[in-house]
């Protein structure tokens, strides 16, 4: 069996002040609570850069000023076709937070040694979030 998917991008947003904003949300697969990078799936033609934007300023309420590209990865590539994109995000101002009817997130600030600990400590077990503050990690350390 093959799961076809359109793919989804997210993004890690670093504000200013260096923390970076991440979401709990309840992800019924894994029957609890996740924090996650803001993502999405992809709608339509849209670039995955537009997606990931998009995602941060709904679920954030902070538009995207730059946005620079760090991977893209199969998510499960075993039976899944989703590909997905990662950004980090930067030049944050506010905006208007604009979830779905069905949506509920709760925005978490950290600091990205913060948000790295919580990784070690399985804390955060989503997959494109750990390899997004990975590479985010290893960017700023260029």
């Amino acid at each position: 069996d093959v799961v076809l998917h359109p793919g989804g991008a997210g993004g890690v947003p670093l504000f200013a002040d260096g923390r970076i904003a991440l979401v709990k949300q309840y992800r019924h697969p894994a029957q609890r609570d996740l924090l996650e990078i803001p993502a999405g799936k992809l709608d339509g033609d849209e670039t995955p850069e537009t997606c990931a934007a998009r995602e941060i300023e709904e679920e954030l309420g902070v538009r995207v000023g730059r946005i620079e590209k760090l991977a893209e990865f199969y998510s499960t590539p075993g039976f899944c076709a989703e590909k997905i994109y990662v950004y980090l995000a930067t030049e944050l101002t506010p905006s208007v937070q604009k979830l779905d009817h069905d949506e509920t997130v709760e925005i978490v600030y950290v600091s990205l040694a913060e948000a790295w600990h919580l990784v070690e400590r399985g804390e955060i077990e989503d997959a494109k979030t750990i390899i997004a503050l990975n590479l985010v990690r290893q960017k700023l350390k260029e």
